[in-house]
């Protein structure tokens, strides 16, 4: 690392910090370290591109975004214990990021699937054309009416069902016969 007069690191002297900052990431994860702004974002411009790469494929694009950022929560809060050169640093992101996207898996893996988006085919044909719901009910309410002779048969079938009586053919099926009705001594 260049140094200037009084000690102090070449780029803390610049005027363009996160330029100076991208050129030599190890020295922004030292500022990072020490809560300099422009040292954390030196190391977000870098890191962050391969993260949500990484994430995308382990959650998808839906969650990808959601799990980087709680991932950088935890690396901002982390950071200033952290130990180690750029290379171990994004190593250890790449760690926070798997682990939140496993977080991520389990968490949807317990909650219910969405509910199915309501579709025009779902609707009842009613709503979206009066007449074409007319003929309908129409068409629906001639073809479904019995006969005069379905109509008695239907009434004897729901008194049978009422006292519980067997219906005429099983009746005959189950009749004694005279082989059935001898006696055996």
């Amino acid at each position: 690392m260049e140094e200037e007069e009084g000690g102090r690191p070449a780029w803390i002297m610049t005027g363009d910090l996160t330029a100076d900052l991208t050129a030599d990431l190890t020295a922004a994860l030292g500022a990072a370290q020490r809560g300099v702004e422009a040292g954390f974002v030196a190391l977000y411009r870098d890191v962050q591109p391969r993260l949500l790469r990484y994430a995308t494929v382990l959650v998808g694009r839906e969650s990808a975004e959601d799990v980087t950022a709680e991932a950088w929560l935890q690396i901002s809060r982390d950071l200033h214990p952290f130990s180690g050169d750029i290379d171990r640093f994004r190593g250890w992101a790449a760690t926070i990021v798997h682990h939140r996207a496993m977080d991520a898996c389990r968490a949807n893996a317990r909650r219910p699937p969405p509910a199915p988006a309501p579709d025009e085919r779902d609707q009842p044909a009613g709503i979206s054309d009066p007449a074409a719901s007319a003929l309908d009910a129409l068409s629906t309410d001639l073809a479904g009416r019995p006969s005069r002779q379905g109509r008695r048969e239907l009434r004897l079938r729901r008194r049978r069902r009422a006292d519980r009586a067997p219906t005429p053919s099983a009746a005959r099926r189950t009749a004694p016969t005279p082989q059935t009705s001898r006696r055996r001594p």
